[in-house]
């Protein structure tokens, strides 16, 4: 399926070489993140931590095919990826990371055939030597920059140094080649060839949808591609031709688009349902979503303090000042390039590519929604491809000579930034880090998520006392969070501190008097502390307000037990034993009380 230059083509041995450097560049700018470990920022939930990733056999592979409730969206060529990958290596971490590298780094590859290509029907081809314009060296070079500054772009950082960020990876991957193949089918002469590279080209675009759903309006850019055709003629030759494969991508997009938005607005395990109408009206969508076509703009530019959460659109108003430049500056440069269309042909391409890639990652349907680095994976081709067009059509001279400096020198820099950037995601202790120093203090919600899991990961490495600095932390930007507060005070009781502990219950048991569990420890914690008769109370509640758990009736037979409530304590730990047979605490717990009681019964008898 792979259409790589054929041997007998003039330029095939200079677009394997930069195929090859290009990968390779890529490759060992991002090579540090193979030794990076997972992170506590979703890979625990989906790769890590995930009960289904046990390896690739029927069941699972059933499971990757209907599952959604994981990711929100419908990516099964992204878990069958993870389910390899566990086949070959396990959990460990360098494969993941291996898996994501690999993928990237031949995305950039492929994006230099891709740009050769598109110069190509635009009338610059590399084979062709006539007029100053059309120096090969000028097209290979602006090829493999236009790659470049693609794939050594600090934004493109996460999606390669994130091992839960598979699925962007490999879709851009297909993606890349679906198109490239799609260019080389306009071009086919033979007829067998042709239905071969339409085919595999239907076929790569559905893999890359099936691997992540970001590229579901690339079909709309399809179009584009025909109309930088320079011959018109030629262009209605293959209208018709054409008309098939785009119409096989439409119903590929729709499929699996209409999949995934099922998926949203439903809601399912992790996730809920999608935002409705009365929460989240027309207008602040239209302009949460110029304000991503803007910020889409200008964040490529100026591509520092990069995170992976930023709070712009968790909760905005769309007459603020921001949003409402956002909005005049994508309505402005649409209507302002429309006008000038004719003049300005290339520029409303360009445009128009990039609103038709923004498409998925708008928020439409998504409120609270993050405008993520990795989201503008796709509409940074645009960029990249522009400014290949523009280097190939420069004049010799010192307009070209800067060209070269600048361009070299801006891959240089952004290489720079993106290892820097790239270290961030080391380990989960520097990233929650690096998360909160560039977290607004105002994001208060925001800022309890990242620190809750900081202190999660803390308390794994065995560093109680810093982890429960940021749960408490986070419990004061959450005050009301009732399943923090009681982590809070299990955690101080594990350190011994059992006062303030009790004082973190009570609070929890103000905010939720009909919790079971608030009652439970609460009581378990007074029992500890000898209290035992405020203790019974609130472990009784705990036993009424929910009595499956056998633990609530076995902590109660304790306490009944120290009041010498021998036979109540029997019954409760009976209770517990039923409920939990095997473990082996409560059958412990059992025998002793057991043996006291008949050790109370002997001594009555007699």
């Amino acid at each position: 399926m792979v259409s790589m230059p054929q041997t007998n083509d003039p330029g095939a041995k200079l677009r394997i070489a930069g195929f090859i450097l290009v990968t390779l560049l890529v490759f060992l700018l991002h090579v540090q993140t193979i030794g990076f470990k997972f992170v506590m920022w979703d890979d625990d939930i989906s790769i890590y931590r995930n009960t289904h990733l046990v390896g690739l056999n029927w069941d699972t592979l059933l499971w990757a095919f209907t599952n959604v409730d994981l990711t929100m969206r419908y990516m099964p060529l992204t878990l069958v990826g993870w389910l390899i990958t566990y086949d070959i290596s396990g959990l460990a971490p360098w494969a993941f990371h291996l898996g994501n590298l690999l993928l990237f780094s031949l995305s950039a590859g492929l994006l230099f055939l891709l740009i050769l290509e598109l110069l190509d029907i635009a009338g610059h081809s590399a084979s062709n030597t006539a007029g100053p314009d059309s120096k090969p060296w000028k097209i290979y070079f602006a090829s493999m920059i236009g790659a470049l500054l693609w794939a050594c772009h600090p934004l493109r950082v996460e999606m390669v140094a994130w091992a839960n960020e598979r699925g962007y990876c490999q879709a851009v991957f297909f993606l890349l080649w679906a198109l490239l193949l799609y260019i080389k089918q306009t071009k086919a002469g033979e007829r067998r060839r042709k239905m071969f590279l339409s085919i595999s080209s239907a076929l790569l675009y559905l893999f890359s949808l099936l691997s992540h759903p970001i590229g579901i309006s690339v079909f709309l850019a399809i179009f584009l591609i025909d109309a930088i055709k320079k011959s018109k003629k030629s262009l209605y030759l293959e209208k018709r031709s054409g008309l098939v494969l785009k119409s096989v991508f439409f119903l590929e997009a729709v499929v699996v688009g209409g999949i995934t938005l099922a998926a949203r607005l439903k809601g399912a395990g992790l996730w809920t349902g999608a935002v409705g109408l009365s929460k989240f009206g027309i207008w602040e969508r239209l302009s949460q979503a110029m304000y991503i076509v803007t910020y889409y703009v200008f964040k490529p530019l100026i591509p520092f303090h990069l995170t992976p959460f930023y709070v712009d659109l968790i909760d905005f108003d769309p007459f603020s000042p921001l949003f409402i430049s956002s909005a005049a500056f994508a309505l402005g440069v649409t209507l302002l390039l429309f006008l000038f269309r004719s003049k300005s042909k290339g520029l409303w391409y360009a445009w128009l590519a990039h609103l038709a890639l923004l498409l998925p990652v708008m928020g439409f349907t998504e409120h609270p929604h993050y405008p993520a680095d990795r989201y503008g994976v796709l509409q940074a081709l645009v960029p990249s491809i522009v400014f290949a067009f523009w280097f190939v059509r420069a004049r010799a001279g010192l307009a070209l000579r800067t060209g070269v400096s600048l361009s070299l020198a801006a891959v240089a820099l952004l290489s720079w930034a993106s290892f820097e950037q790239a270290g961030t995601w080391r380990n989960s202790k520097i990233l929650f880090s690096h998360m909160l120093r560039l977290m607004p203090g105002s994001a208060h919600y925001c800022r309890a998520d990242v620190q809750e899991r900081f202190a999660r990961y803390l308390k794994e490495k065995g560093d109680l006392e810093d982890a429960i600095k940021h749960i408490e932390a986070a419990s004061r930007n959450r005050p009301n969070d009732v399943a923090l507060l009681l982590d809070y005070g299990a955690w101080l009781e594990e350190l011994g501190r059992p006062g303030k502990a009790l004082d973190i219950y009570r609070r929890a048991k103000v905010l939720a008097p009909g919790s079971a569990r608030c009652h439970y420890l609460y009581g378990r914690l007074l029992s500890k502390m000898g209290k035992n008769t405020p203790a019974l109370a609130e472990l009784e509640e705990a036993v009424r307000l929910d009595p499956g758990k056998a633990w609530f009736h076995n902590d109660l037979g304790i306490a009944l037990l120290k009041a010498h409530k021998l036979k109540r304590a029997f019954n409760e730990i009976k209770h517990a034993l039923e409920l939990r047979p095997l473990d082996r605490a409560i059958q412990k717990n059992f025998k002793s009380v057991r043996s006291l009681l008949k050790s109370a019964q002997m001594e009555k008898n007699h």
